[in-house]
C-alpha cells in the first residue's frame, strides 16, 4: 500500500462517485470506488478507499443539499447531524459500505498482479541465444 496512490486515491473516488450519484448510486459506488481502488492498487488500499468514500457516495444526495444551509448559518446544525447520523445508522448504507470495501478489495487486488503478470511475461533468453551473444 502506498501512501501517494492511496492518497490520490480517496479524492478521485469521491469525485467521480459523488459526481454519479444523483444518476444511480450503484453505479456511482462502483465506478468511484473502482477508480479509487485501481489508483490505491492494493488489496489494503482499494478496501479502505472502499470503507471510507462508498458511505459519503451513498449519502451525496442527502449532505450536498445541505451545504448552502450550513454555510449561511440558516439550519440548526445539531438538526442536520442527527440527520446525516441517522442515515449512517441505515442498513443500506452498511450494505454499500460492505460492496465498497469487497470492491475495492478485488480491484485492489486486480491492479497489482497487472504489472506482476506483465514482468513474467518478459521473455528471458534461451541458452543458445546466450550462447551466441557470448
Amino acid at each position: 500500500m502506498t501512501k501517494k496512490g492511496f492518497l490520490i486515491g480517496i479524492p478521485t473516488s469521491l469525485f467521480v462517485g459523488i459526481t454519479f450519484s444523483f444518476y444511480n448510486l450503484i453505479v456511482a459506488i462502483f465506478l468511484g470506488v473502482g477508480t479509487g481502488a485501481l489508483l490505491g492498487s492494493s488489496k489494503k488500499s482499494g478496501g479502505a478507499i472502499g470503507l471510507l468514500t462508498a458511505p459519503l457516495i451513498h449519502l451525496a444526495p442527502t449532505y450536498i443539499p445541505l451545504i448552502p444551509i450550513i454555510i449561511s448559518g440558516g439550519g440548526d446544525i445539531l438538526f442536520i447531524a442527527l440527520i446525516l447520523g441517522g442515515a449512517l445508522i441505515n442498513i443500506t448504507t452498511t450494505i454499500f459500505t460492505v460492496l465498497g470495501i469487497v470492491l475495492g478489495v478485488i480491484i485492489g487486488h486486480i491492479s497489482s498482479t497487472i504489472p506482476k503478470k506483465q514482468e513474467e511475461k518478459q521473455v528471458e533468453p534461451t541458452k543458445e541465444e546466450q550462447s551466441l551473444q557470448a
